[in-house]
Order: structure tokens, then sequence, then C-alpha cells
């Protein structure tokens, strides 16, 4: 599990689209919607939301503590202002996030970006 987000919880975008977008504060409170977010390598990514309020850190998160590491190979970079900002999701793996203001309520999430994503029979699932 990473940041609240099992395997069966990821959403998957459409292929198609290679775009998807998490939104964040007004209507979504303290909360990241989608949460657990599946996309294909190379898609982007975009956080809609107030910044200045919410600051997105990206990270690990265990037990309401963000945890140092690594985190130059995930999509996600810090930002502390604005209402939009851009990603792309270059490198396969499950990379967390965070509001750093907001951490200790359970403001997190992950997205898990996969070589390719798969629609077979109206079902959106990811390919290792």
């Amino acid at each position: 599990m990473l940041n609240g987000c099992a395997a069966e919880d990821f959403v998957t975008t459409r292929l198609a689209s290679r775009s998807a977008t998490v939104r964040f504060g007004h209507e979504a409170g303290h909360n990241y919607r989608p949460r657990c977010l599946r996309v294909s390598l190379g898609s982007r990514i975009r956080f809609e939301g107030p910044f200045d309020a919410h600051p997105l850190a990206p990270g690990r998160v265990e037990a309401g503590i963000p945890i140092d590491e690594d985190t130059a190979r995930g999509p996600v970079s810090e930002v502390l202002g604005g209402q939009s900002a851009e990603f792309v999701a270059a490198t396969p793996g499950r990379f967390g996030y965070y509001c750093d203001s907001h951490v200790v309520e359970g403001m997190m999430g992950a997205i898990e970006v996969v070589e390719s994503v798969e629609v077979e029979s109206g079902e959106v699932r990811g390919a290792p």
C-alpha cells in the first residue's frame, strides 16, 4: 500500500486520452480526486486546485508522517502556488504525493505509471 492506495484502488485513464486530471480543494475539500490514479507511460497528469492552501509534495507517507526518500524518478514535483500544474509520467512505477499542510488529515495519494493501459470488454486495467 502506498499513501492509502492498494493495488485494487487505482483508477485507470483511457489509453486514447493520454492525460488525467487530479482535483483538490474547493468541492473536493482536503481530498485528491482521484486519489489513486493509473496512467500509461508518457501520459500528462494535471493537478487542479489552490496550491497556496494545499502545497503539493512528492513522496511516501507512513502513519501521517512524510518519509524522506529519493523522489526524483516520480512524475510529481513540489508546487507551492497557483491553480494548476502539469507533469509527464516518464518512468514506470508507483509514486506517492501529499499535501504538505494536510498530510496528517490524510490528504495524500499515489500515481501508478504502467507501460500501457489496455481496454477489454469495457473494463480498463493496467498492463505491467
